[in-house]
């Protein structure tokens, strides 16, 4: 039986404890108390009055601590009524007080939460696994409840809001945590979404980038003393030596580097924005295959190039038209534009074969020449450049045929290289001559040896067949395009005016 000295125990736990069962206890206890008929009015009066308040910190607890569930501040607003009529009517004046300041604050935190798990249902379920339709339907939700943590910033802090010598919650910090936890939730629900879109949108016209080339100790460098716009023209007729030099100068760069095919971009002013802020946000560097080939206005693209370089990254633009063409397009594009960019901006990089002597004191240093000389890699590998140096000291440490590899990678360059060296001023802007002489002459001698099948040098009237009968012979791929490129170079013809 529950005896006066329950009252103490019941007022320890009102003023001292947050845990709810706890305070259902001496609420229980209380009422056993108050109905026991030999309790003396002084007694009843502290323990009615003791009944109204720990009750109403019971039901704001749950109400503050429990999700701020409508039910929960339906149950808090009812009891809060019936307490003040109750209160007023035994004239408990600080029962009423406290009741009254209660009522005020509840209604101000659910001002703020009364949409709040409605809200948060439209990105999450229970487990907290995301639901949201949508990027906007994220953005949205994070919208709605960045401003109620703005609304719950202005609150008291509510741990004396049943007197400061009651322990309460420290409501407006436990209601910014729990918001900002939606916030950020919705916060990462888009950051996922833009980062899906932007590997779709990538991936769309993304070029394969052997991903070996990121471990490749020796590549193709720029001199520390030369200044470097991030926009770079870089020539060369290879590939992977543009990728290499392009992949070894973006190394700082922790968000990496894409390969874009500009040839499989849309050709929309609109796309090739959407391809550029995916890279933006990413913040990765990029390299622009085949510019060329881009199917869209060529200023856009000068544009979007220029303006990403000025962002901070940077833009590695492949060009093997033996010619100034395209870094000419882009400063001719600066000189229209002057007010947005300037020649400070662009520059033009001529990428190199290894030097001679050096690898061959590599190579010696390594123990690569025991059982072939230097002057047999001079005539089998000049083209091998700094992939092919790469994966033959990689194949030489593992024991493998590093000459069938250097030899095989030199002998596949070969002919673009032959016709680069012999479209651009000078041989040593592409291999020096410690190589060898790669002069006008053995070029010439590799035309010659086609033009007994083929006639280079036709009418401009007959250029559309002479170009069929190229592409449909048994010539090599880089044949064709050697002689394709012989074609419309001797008519003098603009890229743009190139036949399909």
């Amino acid at each position: 039986m529950i005896g006066i000295d329950f009252i103490k125990q019941a007022s320890a736990c009102y003023f001292y404890e947050t845990d709810i069962n706890k305070l259902k206890g001496a609420i229980t206890g209380l009422g056993e108390l108050l109905s026991q008929s030999w309790l003396n009015q002084e007694n009843r009066t502290i323990a009615s009055s003791l009944f109204l308040r720990i009750k109403l910190k019971a039901l704001a607890i749950r109400y503050f601590n429990e999700g701020y569930l409508e039910e929960n501040y339906q149950k808090l607003s009812t009891y809060l009524e019936a307490m003040i009529a109750e209160a007023e009517e035994k004239e408990y004046t600080k029962t009423v007080s406290l009741a009254l300041k209660v009522r005020d604050y509840a209604k101000s935190v659910y001002a703020i939460m009364f949409d709040a798990v409605v809200q948060a249902a439209r990105i999450r379920d229970n487990d907290w696994n995301p639901m949201a339709a949508s990027k906007d339907e994220a953005e949205d939700v994070k919208r709605i409840f960045d401003a109620k943590i703005v609304q719950a910033g202005e609150l008291p802090e509510g741990a004396d809001l049943f007197g400061e010598q009651v322990r309460f919650l420290s409501v407006r910090t436990l209601l910014i945590d729990d918001l900002t936890a939606i916030s950020k939730f919705a916060a990462k629900i888009v950051k996922d979404m833009i980062s899906s879109n932007e590997s779709a949108v990538l991936r769309s016209c993304a070029r394969p980038m052997d991903e070996e080339l990121q471990t490749f100790e020796y590549c193709p460098v720029l001199d520390d003393s030369t200044r470097v716009a991030n926009t770079i023209v870089v020539a060369t007729p290879i590939d992977e030596e543009c990728a290499l030099f392009a992949s070894a100068t973006s190394r700082s760069n922790p968000c990496g580097i894409c390969a874009i095919d500009a040839g499989a971009l849309a050709g929309t002013a609109e796309h090739l924005t959407t391809v550029f802020d995916a890279l933006r946000a990413r913040g990765a560097d990029c390299i622009l295959f085949n510019i060329y080939d881009y199917r869209g206005k060529p200023e856009d693209m000068y544009h979007a190039a220029l303006s990403y370089g000025l962002s901070g990254r940077k833009v590695f633009i492949h060009d093997k038209t033996k010619d100034r063409r395209v870094y000419d397009a882009f400063t001719d594009y600066i000189g229209a534009h002057s007010e947005s960019f300037s020649l400070l901006n662009i520059s033009r990089e001529y990428l190199s074969m290894p030097n001679y002597a050096e690898v061959v004191d590599l190579f010696d240093s390594l123990g690569m020449f025991k059982d072939y000389t230097p002057d047999e890699m001079k005539q089998e590998m000049p083209f091998m450049g700094f992939v092919g140096l790469n994966r033959a000291i990689e194949a030489h440490k593992l024991r493998r045929d590093w000459v069938r590899i250097g030899r095989e990678i030199s002998r596949q360059n070969r002919p673009i290289s032959l016709s680069y060296i012999n479209a651009i001023p000078s041989q040593s802007q592409f291999i020096d001559h410690g190589w060898g002489e790669f002069d006008t002459e053995e070029n010439d001698s590799i035309v010659s040896q086609k033009k007994a099948e083929f006639d280079l040098e036709i009418p401009e009237e007959d250029i559309r067949e002479e170009v069929r009968r190229v592409m449909e012979s048994n010539a090599s791929f880089f044949a064709k395009g050697g002689m394709l490129v012989r074609i419309c170079l001797l008519r003098g013809m603009p890229a743009t005016e190139w036949p399909n």
